[in-house]
């Protein structure tokens, strides 16, 4: 809201309620996060491009080559092409990671437990971010062959 002043400028003023009373409360507005677009095929964010034309689904022709190859796997095997295939190895990766993270939350919840002060919160916020950045550059490499 706006009302001009003595000088014929407007300037913002504070909303006034319909009992007349006014309020203090600052509203912060912002644009909702737009997830960044990630390859489909090895799950890595994709370059910001031009918003003209189809948007892109692979990182680069490897990842593109490794999908479609993936596809006739699939189809030579009778399954659907939606499905992925891993090696065991590459899901017990995966379930020592999430457990390393499970084991780091806990550690966090035990620790911050008694002790709030900034520095054991910044303690265990560097712990979990460790654990967590360890997960985030995990990759899955499914069988294309």
């Amino acid at each position: 809201m706006t009302e001009p002043d003595s000088e014929g400028t407007t300037r913002p003023t504070i909303a006034k309620l319909a009992d007349g009373s006014s309020t203090d409360t600052f509203v912060t507005v912002t644009k909702p996060h737009e997830p960044r677009p990630v390859c489909a095929w090895c799950r890595r964010p994709l370059a910001r491009t031009a918003t003209t034309g189809r948007p892109k689904l692979y990182c680069g022709q490897p990842c593109r080559q490794r999908a479609y190859e993936s596809r006739r796997h699939a189809g030579t095997l009778g399954i659907d092409p939606e499905n992925v295939l891993l090696r065991k190895e590459e899901l017990e990766r995966l379930h020592d990671r999430l457990y390393e993270l499970e084991a780091a939350l806990e550690d966090v919840a035990m620790d911050l437990q008694d002790d709030h002060s900034p520095k054991a919160v910044k303690e265990a916020l560097d712990h979990l971010c460790g654990v967590a950045s360890r997960l985030s550059a995990f990759v899955l490499e499914p069988i294309t062959n």
